[in-house]
């Protein structure tokens, strides 16, 4: 594992040198943001701006930038050259993505960015503005966030980043302060002219949108992609998924968002591994349990028939998803199926038509439907009673698919069929 994990770091190296990357659509099938309301946006940008002035002035910011923030920014300038009412740069991002110029994953990141910029800063109530009695520290933690400009937001450092630096010094300042201490510290030094109003704008903005928990930026996203295609370059470049653009369960974005959003490469390649191995035992042509006797001597070859090779692949990728939460590069966090499904598209472990048979069974990622009630769909467009109980070589897709049902599932069935060993 450790050398596995060092050649990959290696690979990294090499990875940064390719300057062949973009934030270029090259996994992405329909767009996350392709509703109508999108689109409505994209309309009212190009009836302000060209659409080929949009994506010139977007590669022109590329060849300065990999920071959302500079690039909107330098869109921004570019579009009131011309309009000087100009207000769609929301659907200028949405028209990047329509164009493949960008994917969903950088598109996002672009959006929230603007989404800081364009946050409204409200008047404060005072009174519940926590005053710390120590006059010395604030007085400190003012001049630390009167600072930000010279100390933390230097040539080449995104605004982003710098804000999470400058928020962890203040946390680290004293013990037991808090967000209502910065909030507090930040209004106050403004009140007293020691913060301009310009950068209490933009901190309380960042305060406000709580970027410091969002740690997917342009520049870890290329980064991660180099590293990703540097080891698993892309077979296909005409292949796409539109189920990774679909929506999360409970959340505003992607599967494939969420996957950067929450994992590194690293891990993205460990999860996808679990997948591969899950198709190895899913295909084999035969699952055998040897017996050994004492001395040695194989005693007993027990066969598993097709539907306990089956159950015994499930429980192999429970265990493994388990595991996955107690290794140190995961830190606990335990993902879930369609986290390794994911993954495993990413690097071409699983081709996206395969995955795109699995997506159209809506109804099998419903967790409140037992087995054999999303079973029943299963079978239905399979058309195929049999193939529930026969698992590869006979198709991979249908045992992946029974394999999404169990993974999901979160009650388990009573079996007291004692016939089957798994």
């Amino acid at each position: 594992m450790k050398l596995a994990l060092l050649g990959f770091c290696l690979m990294s190296f090499a990875a940064c040198a390719q300057d062949s990357i973009t934030f270029r659509n090259d996994r992405e099938g329909s767009s996350y943001y392709s509703s109508n309301s999108y689109n409505s946006e994209i309309w009212n940008a190009l009836r302000e701006v060209d659409g080929k002035v949009i994506i010139s002035s977007y590669r022109k910011a590329l060849n300065k930038y990999t920071c959302a923030y500079d690039i909107n920014s330098s869109l921004q300038y570019d579009f009131y050259q011309l309009r000087p009412n100009f207000k769609e740069l929301v659907g200028s991002i949405y028209y990047l993505r329509s164009q493949n110029e960008i994917d969903d994953v950088a598109a996002g990141i672009l959006l929230n960015a603007q989404k800081v910029i364009d946050t409204e800063i409200k008047s404060k109530d005072e009174s519940r503005l926590l005053v710390p009695r120590d006059t010395k520290l604030m007085a400190a933690n003012i001049d630390l966030i009167a600072s930000f400009d010279k100390k933390y937001q230097t040539s080449g450092t995104c605004f982003d980043d710098a804000y999470r630096s400058l928020r962890s010094d203040f946390l680290k300042s004293a013990k037991g302060i808090s967000d209502l201490d910065f909030e507090s510290t930040l209004y106050v030094g403004m009140k007293n002219g020691k913060i301009s109003q310009v950068l209490y704008k933009k901190i309380e903005q960042a305060r406000v949108n709580k970027i410091e928990f969002s740690t997917l930026t342009l520049k870890t996203y290329l980064q991660k992609k180099k590293n990703l295609r540097a080891q698993y370059p892309i077979k296909d470049i005409k292949e796409k998924s539109d189920f990774v653009t679909s929506k999360a369960n409970k959340s505003k974005q992607s599967y494939r968002q969420r996957l950067m959003e929450n994992y590194n490469d690293v891990q993205i390649v460990l999860m996808a591994n679990i997948v591969k191995k899950l198709r190895k035992r899913l295909e084999a042509s035969k699952v055998e349990i040897l017996v050994y006797e004492k001395d040695d001597t194989l005693g007993e070859t027990i066969p598993l028939e097709p539907m306990e090779r089956f159950r015994f692949a499930i429980k192999l990728l429970r265990k493994e998803m388990t595991m996955l939460s107690l290794n140190s590069y995961f830190n606990g966090r335990t993902p879930d199926y369609i986290d390794l499904m994911t993954a495993s598209y990413e690097i071409g472990l699983i081709p996206g038509s395969e995955l795109e048979q699995i997506a159209h069974l809506q109804e099998i990622w419903n967790p409140t439907k037992s087995f054999w009630d999303k079973a029943q769909v299963w079978v239905t467009t399979f058309s195929s009673v049999a193939t529930i109980v026969i698992p590869p070589p006979y198709g991979f897709i249908p045992s992946l698919v029974l394999v999404a049902i169990e993974a999901t599932n979160k009650k388990d069935d009573k079996n007291d069929d004692n016939s089957s060993l798994f």
